[in-house]
């Protein structure tokens, strides 16, 4: 084989590697500008076993779980040991659940609050027994958060104003679109 055969070669091959590279490069940047790109924001917060007392001074009024810590967030801050920031605004699925005990055949209900409103999609009744019953309730719901909206789970005791004692919650916010 000629020496300007092998250049042709080198030549061809070095002009389909580039090409290729050049087109590999658009898709990535595609990718990483596309729908497959947002699910790269989520918060979470949680409570494990603390037996944090949520006192209730009014029956039928959502107060904000506290005692929360910070799970993994990425593009929400977490703050007050009870809430999630959005940094990102978009549409976001959000879940959460909640183990509770101290209610003696109390109507409890919790939900999701954006900006102190409940969020009625993610009401979640039941009925207690005894004070020592532990209680779980859980909900899910789809948002659309703007930037600084705050987001924070709350329980309210429909009947009375007994104190519920929370032993285990979470919060999750995954983004599912702009």
């Amino acid at each position: 084989m000629s020496s300007e055969d092998q250049n042709r070669i080198i030549n061809d091959v070095f002009h389909s590697v580039t090409t290729k590279r050049g087109a590999l490069d658009k898709r990535l940047s595609y990718l990483e500008s596309s729908e497959y790109a947002i699910l790269h924001y989520y918060g979470s917060m949680f409570q494990f076993n603390l037996g944090t007392v949520i006192a209730i001074a009014v029956a039928g009024t959502y107060y904000p779980i506290t005692a929360m810590a910070t799970g993994l967030v990425n593009g929400f801050t977490f703050g007050g040991g009870a809430s999630l920031t959005c940094g990102k605004p978009g549409v976001y699925r959000a879940d959460y659940n909640v183990s509770f005990s101290g209610m003696v055949a109390n109507i409890t209900k919790t939900a999701l609050t954006i900006n102190s409103v409940v969020q009625q999609s993610t009401v979640s009744r039941t009925l207690s027994g005894t004070a020592n019953d532990l209680q779980h309730l859980s909900g899910a719901g789809i948002f659309r958060l703007v930037l600084n909206d705050v987001i924070n789970l709350e329980i309210a005791n429909e009947t009375d104003a007994d104190d519920p004692t929370i032993n285990y919650a979470s919060v999750t916010l995954n983004r599912v679109g702009d």
